[in-house]
């Protein structure tokens, strides 16, 4: 990392509850590398999909628009032309 440009991990994990990081005693497991993370990290711990299925939900990650602008649903997987992507703002900065 550079000190005007910081580095920037994504990481997006689909239909997993945070329920399902517990043993069934209740016990949470060990997971030393999520943990080491989170410390040193912004944790948003309330998101909100702005659609019911994986595609258009990461589209709007990934574009910060929202499906209706974006165009990915059920019957188009591309998104319109002219859509920019968070990776293309971020190759270009």
């Amino acid at each position: 990392m550079t000190k005007d440009k910081p580095n920037v991990i994504l990481v997006i994990i689909d239909a997993l509850r945070a329920k399902e990081f517990y043993f069934p005693d209740g016990k949470k497991p060990n997971t030393p590398f999520l943990d080491r993370l989170a410390k040193s990290s912004y944790v948003y711990t309330r998101g909100i999909a702005p659609s019911t299925w994986t595609l258009p939900s990461c589209a709007s990650i990934f574009t910060g628009l929202l499906p209706t602008e974006h165009g990915l649903n059920f019957a188009n997987s591309k998104l319109k032309s002219g859509v920019r992507t968070f990776a293309e703002v971020m190759s270009r900065n």
